[in-house]
């Protein structure tokens, strides 16, 4: 698996995210499925999830696209959407993702954050099964991670 490829499956683990509300009464989970069918369909990070982020996640996301490149596609080939809690205007939702792996398709559950913005639900951050800490696309982490593209990017064109 490549650098790129694996630095998206462990944080994002089968998805990835992008960008702010878009006049809509969406619920978290319609959130994050809008976020998810439009990975899955793209088969890559592309600015199209940015519309179901917060807009600052979203503009973090949008980068993200921009550098992602061929190394980063999405493995996710199906999703089922668990619980969801609200409080206040914070949220999250549990998805359980089934993700091309070879001939199997091993399952994960990830945890996504979402916070209303606007009257609007955006997604800001997603904890993959197994991690302790949320990584908010609008955070330290992920601004890391965009890094390691840009970079691994620059030195593939020299």
């Amino acid at each position: 698996m490549r650098l790129g490829s694996f630095i998206l499956f462990l944080f994002f683990g089968v998805i990835l995210i992008p960008g702010c509300g878009s006049g809509n009464d969406r619920t978290p989970t319609e959130t994050v499925k809008g976020f998810l069918d439009s990975a899955i369909r793209n088969g890559k990070p592309s600015e199209a999830e940015a519309e179901f982020c917060t807009e600052k996640a979203g503009k973090a996301y949008r980068e993200l696209a921009k550098h992602a490149g061929d190394n980063s596609n999405i493995t996710v080939i199906s999703a089922k959407y668990g619980e969801e809690k609200i409080d206040g205007d914070k949220a999250t939702v549990k998805v359980l993702t089934a993700e091309k792996s070879g001939e199997k398709a091993p399952k994960s559950e990830s945890i996504y954050h979402l916070e209303k913005e606007g009257g609007k639900w955006g997604i800001v951050g997603m904890q993959r099964e197994g991690m302790k800490k949320v990584i908010r696309f609008d955070g330290e982490e992920f601004a890391k991670m965009i890094s390691m593209m840009k970079a691994m990017n620059e030195a593939t064109e020299k």
